[in-house]
């Protein structure tokens, strides 16, 4: 495991981070004493359908009113 102090550390992030990247991890030290650990975090798992458990309702009266709004912006119609 790589370890960096703070000041060299700012100066080579983006080269830590693609090193984390690649499944290293990388621990950054003040003074030569450990403070965080850089490490890969997983991509968030999303779920198709996940309102469907709730209630979750969708007013498409208000959605249309406000594509209209829209449209009339793109048309030059205004009230």
């Amino acid at each position: 495991m790589k370890q960096v102090n703070i000041y060299e550390a700012k100066s080579i992030l983006s080269k830590l981070i693609d090193e984390v990247e690649r499944g290293e991890e990388v621990i950054i030290a003040r003074s030569g004493v450990p403070v965080v650990k850089l490490v890969r975090m997983s991509p968030a798992k999303r779920k198709f359908g996940q309102f469907a458990q709730h209630d979750f309702r969708l007013d498409r009266e208000k959605f249309a009113q406000a594509d209209q709004a829209i449209a009339d912006l793109f048309e030059g119609e205004n009230d």
